[in-house]
């Protein structure tokens, strides 16, 4: 936990820059399925919220009625943007482990968790402690990285490391697609762990269209775990890197499809 909480604060400001315009479009879609609308007054809990972007959103919208919104994450440099982004608003802001919730057991009406669960280790226990907190009949949504291969956001880096030989890819490592390349395999996962319904669809998220140099910036200085691992290579590889990422989104906007990531949007029912 200590691990997660120092990679994920050490990011968070990068991340409000790069990447949490892209993060919030995930979010609409998970909320899209959880029928928040006219049915409140709602008890909703959200792991890994990061900034509290989406809490914020959802907490502004009209026909949504809420009487508690937990926003939570593991890192203590998202709760602390949290804590600004909701100020004022109706939402605890609280530094939680997904896996190991402090609630009662049907304690929400719905549950959600934005680009996190691929990250996890073992997701299963987030899975079933999600479950736990639920009330019966109530819905948990998720966004997860889908389909490897139409994911050219995030497969073009390593996939330029390895060809340079800079970083050989190990087939054994797992990969963050694990859950969004088989949807029976999740769909079962979530079966096992304490939901009787699950449901999963695929939507594209396109980060850049037109601009290589833009991707680059994003995928390369936005993460700070890339931005670290490529500045300890030599100047000239670093250029070679970024070169060389350029020249690949370049060949796939010139295709006209876009730098996407392919996202699989997981919706249970306890």
């Amino acid at each position: 936990m200590a691990e997660q909480d120092k990679k994920w604060s050490s990011t968070a400001d990068s991340y409000v820059r790069y990447f949490q315009p892209s993060s919030l479009l995930c979010g609409r879609l998970v909320a899209n399925g959880l029928q928040l609308n006219h049915v409140g007054p709602l008890k909703i809990i959200e792991t890994g919220a990061g900034t509290g972007a989406l809490a914020k959103e959802l907490l502004g919208l009209d026909g949504v009625e809420v009487l508690e919104y937990c926003c939570s994450d593991i890192a203590e440099g998202m709760v602390e943007k949290a804590k600004a982004t909701l100020a004022g608003m109706v939402a605890r802001v609280e530094k939680l482990d997904c896996a190991a919730l402090p609630y009662a057991d049907a304690s929400f009406d719905r549950y959600i968790s934005n680009c996190t669960l691929h990250y996890l280790p073992d997701p299963a226990p987030a899975i079933m402690e999600a479950g736990r907190v639920l009330k019966p009949g109530g819905l948990a949504g998720y966004s997860v990285w889908g389909h490897a291969e139409q994911s050219p956001l995030m497969t073009i880096v390593p996939d330029v490391l390895d060809s340079l030989g800079l970083e050989r890819k190990d087939p054994a490592k797992r990969s963050s697609f694990h859950l969004g390349d088989d949807d029976e395999a999740t769909r079962q996962l979530f079966l096992a762990n304490g939901f009787s319904k699950c449901a999963i669809v695929h939507c594209p998220l396109v980060m850049s269209y037109f601009d290589p140099d833009h991707y680059a910036e994003v995928i390369i200085d936005g993460a700070n775990s890339t931005r670290t691992k490529i500045q300890s290579f030599s100047p000239e590889d670093q250029a070679a890197v970024r070169e060389e990422v350029k020249r690949r989104a370049k060949l796939v906007m010139d295709q006209g499809r876009g730098i996407a990531l392919d996202v699989a949007v997981i919706v249970a029912q306890r």
